[in-house]
């Protein structure tokens, strides 16, 4: 009888063994598998931040370009003027020449030089 309880002591520890490495093998699958999900969890984060700073990217490309392209053809039609200016100088030097003529007629041809002749 001493016997078959030694044996069954054996057994019993046998079997404890067995059932804590399963739980061991259980739990360290479970996290791997955890593990798994959060690598998941964390490529889909990545992927999306990459996809909001390529959008943001595009978004101040747009802004940039549409700023240089305004730019341009404010450039453009002030070169325009200043070349229509250039081409067709008298309405812009009308106002000087108008002056000039008021006062070259303002002025007396026989002009007193404060001597008596």
């Amino acid at each position: 009888m001493a016997q078959e309880f030694a044996q069954a002591q054996e057994r019993l520890r046998i079997a404890n063994k067995a059932q804590e490495r399963h739980r061991e093998e259980w739990k360290r699958k479970e996290e791997e598998e955890k593990e798994v999900q959060w690598m998941a969890v964390i490529e889909v984060a990545t992927k999306e931040a990459e996809e909001a700073l390529e959008r943001e990217q595009q978004a101040q490309l747009q802004v940039s370009t549409g700023v240089l392209q305004n730019s341009s053809c404010t450039n453009l039609v002030t070169q325009r003027d200043l070349e229509a200016s250039v081409m067709i100088p008298e309405p812009l030097l009308a106002p000087f020449t108008e002056k000039g003529k008021e006062v070259s007629t303002g002025v007396d041809s026989e002009f007193d030089t404060g001597t008596e002749n």
